[in-house]
């Protein structure tokens, strides 16, 4: 599965090392190009996203696995393989895992411009650390368990690097840096989740991924209709034709639609950095949109 599982262990640290290496920056520097309220406006973007994932993801889930048990019914033989769903379960909850490092990012960075306190920033970043390493031990335990290979164990080990190097920074304590400096490293970051999912559902990524799956149900029943000639038969897997291409469209919707999250907060981080504000709340607005738009999707096809 080509997604941000299944890249090589020095392209998952490229993606995490600039992100900690900004979480070090900033926790050294007053931040005084950024104020309370923008630091607020940015973790509320970054929960939003996190929250658009999960909802995208269960979406995505529930839409498949059905699809999935119609095409296992039709095989001589049951087997785990046609009931795997894309995602599956235990994907769904390494991708909310791998954002939680983020939202407390987002956290970390409301608490180093609000306080004055040289102890509350170190605190922040020595629970930082311990996300860091929490989070790599549960993708490792989720990577043991998931028998679809959609979870490399080997994101466990880029994300204890990561916690390592985090640590290294903190102790050393002798850079002076702004957002500013660090909002390229971030930005790249933002941008990789994206790319992770894919610009349309014939590149790579998860979007290509789940599209590969479906034309996998959507052929078994063009099959089906050159095998029979009976009419009614044949009106019938005409209806399911329509009704998988309907869930298959459904379900890159809301890939794309979460795609353009992590674009967005990309842009949100920019003005954050910039001490753009009108910016920032554009962008994070739009995360919102997308929330919403992710759970009217659920909604449509939990209520048809």
């Amino acid at each position: 599965m080509n997604t941000l599982w299944s890249l090589s262990g020095t392209q998952r640290l490229r993606l995490w090392l600039p992100v900690v290496m900004a979480l070090g920056l900033l926790a050294v520097t007053g931040c005084t190009t950024i104020d309370p309220a923008s630091a607020q406006a940015f973790s509320t973007g970054v929960t939003a996203a996190r929250a658009q994932t999960r909802t995208a993801f269960d979406t995505m889930s529930a839409l498949s696995r059905e699809a999935a048990i119609d095409y296992a019914i039709t095989q001589n033989h049951l087997s785990e393989e046609a009931l795997v769903s894309v995602p599956s379960r235990a994907a769904v909850d390494a991708w909310s895992d791998a954002l939680a490092p983020f939202e407390q990012y987002a956290q970390h960075l409301a608490i180093v411009v609000s306080s004055t306190a040289a102890k509350d920033v170190e605190d922040s970043m020595a629970k930082l650390v311990q996300q860091f390493n929490a989070t790599s031990d549960n993708l490792e335990k989720k990577a043991g368990i998931d028998g679809t290979g959609q979870i490399s164990p080997g994101l466990a080990t880029a994300l204890t690097e990561v916690a390592s190097y985090l640590s290294r920074l903190h102790a050393q304590n002798d850079a002076v840096r702004t957002a500013a400096v660090a909002d390229p490293q971030i930005r790249r970051a933002f941008i990789a989740f994206a790319d992770a999912i894919g610009e349309s559902p014939r590149s790579a990524g998860l979007r290509g991924t789940a599209w590969a799956a479906w034309a996998q149900f959507i052929g078994k029943v063009k099959l089906q209709y050159l095998e029979t000639g009976d009419r009614d038969r044949r009106r019938a897997l005409a209806q399911e034709f329509i009704s998988l291409l309907g869930k298959r469209d459904a379900q890159d919707e809301t890939l794309a639609s979460l795609r353009q999250t992590f674009l967005s907060l990309a842009d949100a981080h920019s003005a954050l950095a910039k001490g753009n504000a009108a910016d920032l709340r554009g962008a994070v607005s739009l995360i919102a949109e997308e929330l919403k738009h992710a759970r009217e999707l659920q909604a449509r096809f939990k209520n048809p």
